[in-house]
């Protein structure tokens, strides 16, 4: 009887199971995702939670082997629940070997109208062409860190009409038969673009110069890094660009106000 009080009494007192699931969200996001999963164990209340949160952070680091990430990452796209939006993913590892995994993993977050979307990954990786379509995304972030060799593609044109910010940091950006890209003209919400040491490649027979060409009637800031030569000119139409930083003096600037652009 006594012990049957004591239960009545803790549950009772158990106020951190009583908040809104909005306020349980935050407090899980400052724990691992997998120590978030394993709360499922404590109560009734918190046995599907983990599987409506909105934010994902998915680091190989954070577990013992790369064989249970993989494991761990499809557990979680076969588990959680299929009608909540996904505020944002956060992903950083290898995924050599296991191509799959990272096809469901961005179908998963196209499907759950994902809005930022953060890839970091040591190698070259296959993107589906629905993330560079999906109508939910807000923020991209695509980074490489190795073999530059072996990049990830991006396709001719972006089809992202909500986009407000990209990041491109070893990515190949896809060029047609006469060697020009355009594709960022139809992001027509972007307002910050930042490119890191990408490369313009065209199809293999094709021969003479290649032009990146950087036209967005919404854009107001654009960095562009490069540590090494760059082999291609890239020639800049932003009429409402404030802010402008680039370290190559081969790049052409059409149709800009120097007095509103920091160089």
């Amino acid at each position: 009887m006594i012990m049957t009080r004591s239960k009545t009494q803790q549950m009772k007192e158990d106020r951190l199971s009583g908040l809104p699931d909005e306020i349980l969200f935050i407090i899980m996001s400052f724990i691992m995702i997998k120590d978030a999963v394993k709360t499922c164990i404590l109560s009734k209340r918190w046995r599907n939670l983990w599987k409506f949160l909105p934010n994902l952070t998915l680091h190989s680091n954070d577990f013992r082997s790369h064989s249970v990430f993989f494991e761990f990452v499809s557990r979680i796209l076969s588990c959680s629940d299929q009608n909540h939006t996904l505020h944002s993913l956060d992903f950083h590892g290898p995924f050599y070997g296991k191509p799959i995994v990272m096809t469901n993993l961005m179908g998963y977050a196209v499907y759950h109208n994902i809005q930022h979307l953060n890839i970091n990954v040591p190698y070259n990786i296959s993107l589906s062409a629905r993330v560079f379509s999906c109508p939910s995304l807000k923020s991209l972030r695509i980074s490489v860190s190795h073999n530059v060799l072996k990049r990830t593609r991006i396709p001719r044109s972006l089809e992202l009409p909500s986009l407000l910010s990209l990041h491109l940091d070893n990515v190949i950006i896809s060029a047609d038969e006469n060697g020009h890209a355009e594709p960022f003209s139809n992001c027509k919400m972007l307002n910050t673009l930042y490119i890191e040491n990408c490369v313009l490649l065209p199809p293999h027979a094709f021969v003479g110069p290649k032009i990146l060409f950087i036209s967005n009637a919404s854009l107001t800031s654009l960095t562009m890094n490069f540590v090494y030569t760059c082999s291609f000119t890239t020639v800049i139409s932003t009429p409402k660009i404030s802010s402008l930083a680039f370290d190559d003096p081969f790049w052409i600037v059409r149709g800009q106000k120097k007095e509103n652009a920091e160089i």
